[in-house]
C-alpha cells in the first residue's frame, strides 16, 4: 500500500503539472451563428424563420436536452422560465439575448463544438461581430456546468472574427484581439455598409485596413473563388506582403489553388498558408473541416505567432501523433543527489516534457547531460562511464513517466547501492551487475534489479490510480519499444577517430542487435568440455552460417532503399572485414612456437610443410572459403574438396630435399587430422576468434557529400568517407544519418540528443540543423541539452527547460514556450551573453540588417 501511494503521488505531480509547453490544437475556422443573416440550423431552413419547437426537436435530436426536461419547461409556465433563463445569462455574461429560442440556437453551437473535441474556434459572421459575445458566454456556460471536473479538458477558446464580403466577391476573414472589441465595432461601423451586402472597398483595400488595425486577414473558401479582377490587380492582391492566409472548405484543391495563384506571384513571395475551414452555417457542417495549429496557451498572441511561424505550426492534414514519448521524471534527490529542489533540498526534482521538441539549457555543471544521462540508463540499462553511474546513483530514487500506446506507465529505477553509501569500490550491491557485465562495445550492463516497470489505470478512483507491476519480458519488451539510445555528439566523434564509428552506425541501423544466435554459440562453447566440442561445433556451423547469410540480406535490404533516396547526400557502406581473416586468426597461433614446440618440431608429420606454412595455408583457405566454411570443411573430414581449391602442397616455403615427403593420398588425412588437431589444441583461443569474427560481421561506415551544405550556388556532389572528414563535416554527416534514417525507418521512438550543435557552425545549425528538428519533432518526441540560442528559438521548441545549481544541488528554475516573457529573458541571459551582450550584437548588425 506504502508504495502504491509513492506512484500515486508521481503519477499525479506530472499530470498536475501547468502545461506550459505549446501543443497541437484542433482549431474550427469560420463559424457562424444565427448573428448571420442567412444562419440555417438545419439544411433548407433559415434559423431565424424556425419555430421554437422546431428548435426544441433539433435540440432533442442532438442531445443538448433530455425528452423529460423539455416536456417539463413547456408544460409549465414557460414565460416565466423564458425570463428568468434570458435574465440570468444576460447578467451573468453581460450579453443581450432576446428570447430562448436564439440561446437555444447558441447552445446547439457550443454543444457540437464540444462533442467535436474542438479547442479553438472561430467566428466569422457576415459583416457582424454581433454573435461573438453570445456564442463566447455560452461556450463558457456549457464547460462550467457540463464538463467542468469530469474531465481533464479546458474551456473552448473562441478568437473574435468576421467574415467581410468584399466589393470584388472575394470574401475576406478578419481575426482580431477579442481586447479590441469596441475597436473592431467601430471598425465594422465605419468599413461595413449593411450585413447582407458588405462592403463597398476591395479585397485588397480591406487586408490592409485589417493588418493596420493588428488583424489576421485571410480569404475564405478560396477554392470557391472566380479570382476576379484584372491580372494587374491579381498580382496586387496574391504579390501583397500582408495577405500571406488562404481558406479551403475543400483541401484536395490546394494544389490546383497554389498553381493558379503562383501566376500572381512573384518569386520571392513564397507560398501561402492554407487553412482548412467549414464556413458552417449549419450544425451538421461543424466538426468535419478543421485545421491544427501549435499553441503555447490559446490567446490572440499564439495564434499570431502560429501563422507567422505557419511552416511548422499550422496543419491541415491531421497530424499523426507519436505513440511513445516521455512524459515526465521525478526525481527524489536524498542527502547527496544533485537534482532537486532550491528552497527545500529534500523535495523532488519534477519535469514534465512536451511530445515534441524539449531544449534543455542552462549554464555549465546544472545538471543538463544528468537528466539525459538517467534516461539513458534507466531504459538501456547500460553504462559507458561507472563514474556517471556513481554519479545518477546518488539520488535516492528516480521515476520515469512514459505513454506507449496510450497506456502511461512508470520506470522506477532503484540504485543498487550500499547501505554504507559512497564507499569507492564497494559502492554497489554485488548483484548491481549481470553476469555477461561487459558488451562487445565496451558498457557495462546492468542488471534487471536497477529496474521496476508499472503499468497505470487509466480511471482514477476515490482511493487513487491503480499500478500494475510488469513481470521481467513485458518489461524488457516494453522499455525496448519505447527507448533506443541517446546521442552525445561527442562521444561519436571520439568513436569516429578511434575507429569504432561501426557501432554507431549499427545502433542506428540495427537498434544495436548483434548476429542472431551468436550469443547462444558463444556460452555455449565457453562451457563446452574440450572432448565435446568439436562434435558441438560440427553439428551447429551450419546454422550460424544461415544467420549470418539472413543477416547479410537483411542488412542490405535496410540499407538499400536509404542510399537510393540520399544518394547525393549520404550514404551508408556495409563492408565486413571477413575477407582480410588477420583480425579473428590471430587468437589461434599456429605458427612454429620454439618454447611450446620444441619437442614436436617445425614439420607437420614427415611433411615439407612447417607449421609457418599451415599458418598461410589456413588464411589462404579463410580467405577463399570462410573461415566458417572452412572450418565446417575440417570437421566434415572433406579434405578431398579443399585439396581441389587450395593444395597443401602449394603452401610449402622450403626447399624440398632430405628425408620429407610432399603431402599425398597416402597421408593427406592424416596431415588434415593433424592440422585439426593444431587449430583446436586450444578451445578457448577457437572461441576468442568466433567472439572477433562476430564483431566484424557488422561492419559499417559512412560516406558523405561534403557539399551538401547549403550555398548560393549548387556544388557538385563530392563523397567521402567519414574518416577523412573534418571534425565538423564528421557532425554534419552523424546528425544527417539520425534524422535522416528515423525519418526512414518511420522511427518514433524519442530522439535524445546531447549538445548537437558542438563543433557546427551557426548557417549550418541554422539552415540544416534547425529544419531537420522542425520537421521531425510532431512525428517524434526529442529531447535536447544545447547551448544554442539558434535551435531553442528557430526549431521553435514546445518547451524550454532552464536549470540552474549553486554547484552543490542542481533545480528547475523555468519552463515555457520560448514566447513566455520570463522564458525568454532566461535564454537571453544563457544562451546571448546577457541583455547588454545582445543589444551589443544588434547594434553592431544593423547597419547590414536594416533594422
Amino acid at each position: 500500500m506504502e508504495h502504491s501511494n509513492k506512484l500515486n503521488i508521481v503519477y499525479k505531480s506530472i499530470q498536475q503539472m501547468k502545461e506550459s509547453y505549446g501543443k497541437l490544437l484542433k482549431v474550427e475556422f469560420h463559424i457562424h451563428t444565427p448573428a448571420s443573416h442567412d444562419y440555417r440550423l438545419l439544411p433548407g431552413k433559415l434559423f431565424k424563420n424556425m419555430k421554437l419547437k422546431e428548435v426544441f426537436d433539433v435540440a432533442l435530436n442532438e442531445g443538448l436536452y433530455s425528452k423529460e426536461f423539455l416536456e417539463r419547461i413547456q408544460k409549465e409556465d414557460f414565460a416565466i422560465f423564458e425570463k428568468q433563463v434570458i435574465e440570468d445569462i444576460n447578467r451573468d455574461f453581460h450579453v443581450s439575448f432576446s428570447n430562448f429560442k436564439e440561446i437555444l440556437g447558441y447552445q446547439l453551437i457550443a454543444h457540437s463544438l464540444y462533442k467535436n473535441n474542438i479547442h479553438a474556434a472561430v467566428i466569422s459572421d457576415h459583416n457582424t461581430i454581433n454573435g461573438f459575445k453570445k456564442l463566447q458566454a455560452v461556450l463558457v456556460d456549457y464547460y462550467k456546468s457540463r464538463i467542468k471536473g469530469n474531465t481533464q479538458r479546458k474551456s473552448i477558446k473562441l478568437f473574435l472574427g468576421i467574415e467581410i464580403s468584399c466589393s470584388d466577391y472575394y470574401h475576406l476573414v478578419g481575426i482580431f484581439d477579442e481586447h479590441k472589441y469596441t475597436d473592431l465595432k467601430n471598425f465594422v461601423s465605419k468599413y461595413i455598409h449593411s450585413e447582407e451586402e458588405g462592403t463597398y472597398i476591395s479585397c485588397l483595400d480591406m487586408v490592409n485596413r485589417i493588418t493596420e488595425n493588428g488583424g489576421i486577414p485571410y480569404i475564405a473558401h478560396i477554392n470557391t473563388s472566380d479570382f476576379l479582377g484584372t491580372n494587374l490587380y491579381k498580382r496586387s492582391l496574391f504579390g501583397f506582403s500582408g495577405l500571406k492566409i488562404l481558406g479551403l472548405t475543400n483541401i484536395d484543391s490546394k494544389e490546383r489553388i497554389s498553381n493558379r495563384i503562383k501566376k500572381y506571384q512573384e518569386s520571392s513571395k513564397g507560398d501561402f498558408c492554407f487553412i482548412h475551414e467549414g464556413d458552417s452555417h449549419e450544425l451538421n457542417q461543424l466538426g468535419k473541416k478543421n485545421t491544427w495549429i501549435k499553441f503555447n496557451n490559446l490567446s490572440f498572441k499564439s495564434l499570431k505567432k502560429a501563422f507567422k511561424n505557419y511552416q511548422f505550426c499550422i496543419y491541415i492534414d491531421k497530424p499523426i501523433y507519436n505513440d511513445r514519448f516521455l512524459k515526465g521524471i521525478y526525481i527524489e534527490p536524498g542527502e547527496k543527489g544533485f537534482l532537486g529542489d532550491k528552497e527545500q533540498p529534500e523535495k523532488p526534482f519534477i519535469v514534465d516534457f512536451s511530445r515534441d521538441l524539449n531544449c534543455i539549457i542552462g549554464g555549465r555543471g546544472v545538471g543538463k547531460s544528468t537528466i539525459l544521462s538517467i534516461l539513458e540508463t534507466a531504459f538501456t540499462l547500460e553504462v559507458t562511464n561507472i563514474n556517471q553511474l556513481e554519479y545518477i546513483s546518488r539520488h535516492n530514487l528516480i521515476y520515469i513517466v512514459f505513454n506507449y500506446k496510450n497506456m502511461d506507465y512508470i520506470l522506477n529505477f532503484i540504485p543498487q547501492i550500499t547501505e554504507s553509501g559512497y564507499s569507492g569500490n564497494n559502492y554497489f550491491l554485488r548483484k548491481a551487475f549481470s553476469e555477461t557485465t561487459e558488451t562487445e562495445s565496451g558498457t557495462r550492463r546492468l542488471s534487471q534489479n536497477w529496474i521496476n516497470l508499472y503499468r497505470v489505470s487509466q480511471v482514477e478512483s476515490s482511493n487513487g490510480y491503480k499500478f500494475q507491476e510488469l513481470n521481467y519480458n513485458e518489461t524488457t519488451t516494453i522499455i525496448e519499444s519505447v527507448y533506443k539510445k541517446s546521442y552525445s555528439i561527442n562521444n561519436i566523434v571520439e568513436l569516429s577517430n578511434t575507429g569504432r564509428i561501426s557501432e554507431f552506425i549499427r545502433d542506428i541501423v540495427l537498434n544495436g542487435e548483434r548476429l542472431n544466435g551468436s550469443k547462444i554459440v558463444l556460452s555455449k562453447l565457453n562451457k563446452l568440455h574440450k572432448n565435446n566440442y568439436r562434435k558441438y561445433l560440427r553439428e551447429n556451423i551450419q546454422s550460424v552460417l544461415v544467420n549470418i547469410k539472413k543477416r547479410e540480406e537483411n542488412v542490405k535490404m535496410a540499407i538499400e532503399e536509404f542510399n537510393r533516396l540520399n544518394n547525393k547526400l549520404i550514404q551508408i557502406v556495409y563492408s565486413p572485414k571477413l575477407k582480410d581473416p588477420t583480425f579473428y586468426l590471430k587468437e589461434l597461433e599456429l605458427r612454429y612456437d620454439p618454447i611450446f614446440d620444441r619437442e614436436k618440431g617445425k614439420r607437420v608429420l614427415n611433411t615439407y610443410l612447417t607449421w609457418d606454412d599451415i599458418d598461410e595455408f589456413v588464411y589462404e583457405a579463410t580467405k577463399k572459403f570462410g573461415y566458417l566454411e572452412f572450418l565446417e570443411l575440417i570437421l566434415n573430414k572433406e579434405h578431398k574438396q579443399i585439396e581441389n581449391e587450395l593444395s597443401l602442397n602449394n603452401f610449402i616455403s622450403g626447399t624440398i630435399t632430405g628425408e620429407y615427403e610432399n603431402v599425398s593420398i597416402k597421408n593427406m588425412v592424416r596431415v588434415y587430422n593433424k592440422i585439426e588437431e593444431r587449430i583446436f589444441r586450444n578451445i578457448e583461443k577457437v572461441t576468442n576468434s568466433f567472439k572477433l569474427l562476430f564483431e566484424i560481421i557488422d561492419e559499417f561506415s559512412l560516406k558523405f557529400n561534403i557539399n551538401s551544405k547549403e550555398t548560393i550556388r549548387t556544388e557538385k556532389v563530392v563523397m567521402k568517407d567519414i574518416d577523412e572528414l573534418s571534425l565538423g563535416q564528421k557532425v554534419v554527416a552523424i546528425l544527417t544519418l539520425i534524422f535522416n534514417y528515423g525519418e526512414h525507418s518511420v522511427d518514433s521512438t524519442p530522439l535524445v540528443i546531447d549538445q548537437p550543435e558542438d563543433n557546427l557552425d551557426n548557417l549550418y545549425i541554422y539552415q540544416n540543423l534547425v529544419k531537420s528538428l522542425r520537421k521531425i519533432k510532431n512525428k517524434r518526441q526529442v529531447i535536447i541539452a544545447t547551448h544554442s540560442a539558434t535551435i531553442v528559438t528557430n526549431a521553435d521548441a514546445e518547451q524550454v527547460i532552464i536549470l540552474e545549481s549553486d554547484n552543490k544541488r542542481g533545480w528547475l528554475s523555468k519552463k515555457g514556450y520560448p514566447d513566455d516573457e520570463v522564458v525568454l529573458k532566461h535564454i537571453v541571459s544563457i544562451l546571448e551573453g546577457g541583455r547588454e551582450s545582445f543589444i551589443h550584437k544588434k547594434e553592431t548588425y544593423m547597419t547590414v540588417l536594416d533594422i
